[in-house]
């Protein structure tokens, strides 16, 4: 009985002493939560951004889902550069009590950099740019500095000159019981980029052999691809650009055999090209030349022809707190049959209409009046239903839209990664 008192009066001790000090962690909670409450409030618009791993790392700021309640409107965009890495831009926008507090941070990745690498980069140049609103507030009395010395850096000499070459291999195959699939494709590209001027060249083969059983009778469906491309730029200004385009291959869905096309360009950004990762409106004119080659005698009773063409290409794209909107307009035309033309259009766009609530659209259409590859003949059942084949048309289209809404609690820092949601 003794030994149980001892045991109890033990057990009562300790908690005891846990409750005073827990509740005196918990007034220095309460007192820091109250300062957290005070600290900036945060929306970060980045479309392919890691926010859970962003969320952890920078702790000093309350993150919101709206950016209507937000302090300050973070926009992540990015271009991507001669190396094949991608330029970040970082704008800090100060709303309600920071408004007028605005900046603009950079972050370069390489085309080796991993995406722990990157975001690790893009989370650096976030708390640099957060500083500033951080210090308005009780919150600076948390943070500290630290100066990680740096050795100077040394000068680097690029023995490729701006080059750079990529390879890609890839090879996949599946099945069932009645359906098989193979699919090959190899590439190969080699880019040298400048800030005034640029080259591309491009190759690229693609074969599908898909083969399907019904009623034991065995239906293949075939898929050959090739595709060769060149071009040359030149930077006049921050607005002029001018051109130069090779392109060719070969393609079994479009009745190619052969396909060779040349054609010189200009190009006029209405906006200057350093702003390239906001807006763009840019306007492109090609006036060229094709010669072809086909598998099979076409509608028009061709098996080779050479053909004069003009193209026309605008696009015009911004990127803002509100949004985003892209409006693409393609004109091709046949310059011997002016009725031989194609003209696509296409837009998106993505809007916060109110607090918590976000809307966004898709919509494509083409008219088609140059499908001058067409083979001459009727084409299969089996051809039409496996599209081995491009099908006569003289228009597409496509649309998709989609609401979102979003309400409850909008500040929440919690980052919980369990059964993977």
């Amino acid at each position: 009985m003794k030994k149980l008192f001892f045991v109890l009066f033990i057990v009562f001790s300790f908690t005891l002493s846990g409750a005073v000090i827990g509740k005196k962690k918990s007034g220095d909670n309460a007192e820091f939560l109250k300062i957290k409450k005070d600290a900036p409030k945060v929306f970060i618009d980045c479309g392919r951004c890691d926010i859970d791993y962003i969320k952890d790392k920078i702790a000093f700021v309350n993150y919101v889902v709206d950016t209507k309640a937000a302090d300050v409107y973070i926009l992540i965009t990015s271009l991507r550069t001669g190396s094949r890495g991608r330029k970040y831009s970082i704008k800090f926008t100060g709303q309600k009590r920071f408004k007028g507090i605005n900046d603009e941070l950079f972050y370069i990745s390489s085309t080796n950099d991993t995406d722990d690498i990157i975001r690790k980069g893009i989370v650096k140049k976030l708390k640099l740019g957060l500083l500033q609103y951080v210090k308005r507030t009780k919150m600076a009395d948390y943070i500290d500095i630290i100066f990680k010395e740096k050795s100077s850096p040394k000068q680097i000499k690029d023995k490729w000159h701006n080059w750079l070459f990529n390879i890609g291999l890839s090879f996949s195959q599946g099945g069932e019981k009645y359906y098989k699939h193979q699919f090959l494709n190899y590439s190969f590209n080699a880019s040298r980029v400048t800030d005034k001027n640029r080259v591309n060249l491009r190759f690229t083969r693609v074969k599908s052999l898909s083969e399907y059983t019904i009623n034991e009778k065995k239906i293949k469906s075939r898929w050959d691809f090739t595709y060769l491309s060149g071009i040359y730029v030149w930077g006049i200004s921050e607005h002029f650009s001018l051109g130069a385009m090779l392109h060719g291959g070969s393609s079994t869905y479009f009745n190619r055999k052969r396909l060779i096309k040349f054609a010189p360009a200009i190009e006029y950004d209405i906006f200057p090209y350093s702003a390239a990762t906001t807006k763009i409106f840019r306007i492109e004119y090609a006036v060229g030349v094709e010669d072809v080659d086909y598998y099979e005698i076409t509608i028009y009773d061709k098996e080779k022809e050479t053909l004069f063409y003009q193209s026309l290409e605008t696009e015009f794209e911004v990127k803002q707190k509100w949004g985003d909107a892209n409006v693409n307009i393609d004109f091709n035309q046949y310059l011997h049959d002016l009725k031989k033309y194609n003209l696509d259009f296409s837009c998106s766009f993505s809007w916060r209409i109110v607090k918590g609530v976000s809307f966004y659209t898709y919509a494509s259409y083409s008219l088609i009046h140059n499908q001058l590859y067409l083979p001459k003949g009727n084409l299969t059942p089996e051809e039409i239903l496996l599209r081995t084949s491009s099908l006569e048309t003289n228009y597409h289209y496509s649309i998709s839209a989609g609401i979102k809404i979003s309400f409850g609690s909008f500040f929440n820092n919690a980052v919980n990664p369990r059964f993977g949601y």
